[in-house]
């Protein structure tokens, strides 16, 4: 029986290698995922990967605002400012070594420094988490 023709056909091809265990964990990685090949799984990964440095670049520009070090030991500083800011206009690639927030998730309960309620929280915290990603 003859392969049906692609809807897309493809001209080209790319060769890597695998070890077997490799290949078979992605491929059932790709079964698992609905994928009907190996292929199409490394393609979807790819557009994927495609899909989320758009939305990284589309994302407000912030104004470059150095934070001042708020303490310092010989292992490093801890610094106070805008994070937007550093993280989107200062900050180098892998130069971070811990991140912490306080809290981690939505308050219930308004406090007086002026928190984010917890139903708006996850898109308040979004820009963090993207710019948090590259570290």
């Amino acid at each position: 029986m003859a392969r049906p023709r692609a809807e897309r056909p493809r001209d080209t091809f790319a060769t890597f290698r695998l070890t077997a265990n490799e290949r078979a964990e992605m491929e059932e990685q790709a079964r698992r995922s609905g994928f009907p090949s190996l292929s199409e799984y490394v393609r979807f990964l790819y557009q994927e990967n495609k899909r989320k440095d758009s939305e990284t670049k589309s994302l407000p520009k912030y104004p470059e605002a150095k934070p001042k070090v708020a303490f310092q030991t010989p292992h490093g500083q801890a610094l106070q400012g805008d994070a937007l800011s550093y993280l989107f206009g200062v900050a180098q690639p892998k130069s971070i070594d811990l991140i912490m927030t306080s809290p981690p998730f939505g308050l219930v309960r308004k406090k007086s420094y002026g928190n984010e309620d917890a139903h708006r929280y996850c898109e308040w915290f979004r820009p963090f988490a993207v710019g948090l990603g590259a570290f």
